[in-house]
């Protein structure tokens, strides 16, 4: 019942033993499983194009990018840039894109 927009920062990369396979919309079906119904509004989703050697890296250890289903939802997908690299190689959501998304959303409410 809560009026504010409920949003979801999507995974970039599948956790192994855990969402293997998993679309950003199999993340949101189980958030609706283990909450409920129609439990996110906007899903915020990675289109960085990840470098080959990290991901390389993740599928060494049965790790891949999430990846966008092709079907109607009842919420609104975005898509943007949102990851860098740490010091590691090690994929990160960028603090500052993350920032700009929440922005733009709070704009259009």
């Amino acid at each position: 019942e809560n009026p504010c927009p409920k949003v979801y920062f999507c995974n970039a990369m599948t956790q192994p033993g855990e969402t293997d396979g998993y679309t950003l919309q199999d993340h949101v079906r189980a958030l609706e499983k283990h909450s409920f119904k129609n439990p996110v509004d906007v899903a915020v989703f990675n289109e960085s194009v990840i470098p080959d050697f990290v991901r390389e890296n993740y599928e060494a250890e049965g790790s891949y990018p999430v990846k966008l289903e092709k079907e109607t939802e009842n919420y609104t997908v975005i898509k943007r840039n949102l990851i860098y690299l740490d010091e590691k190689g090690r994929i990160r959501h960028n603090p500052d894109a993350v920032q700009k998304a929440v922005e733009e959303i709070l704009e259009k409410i």
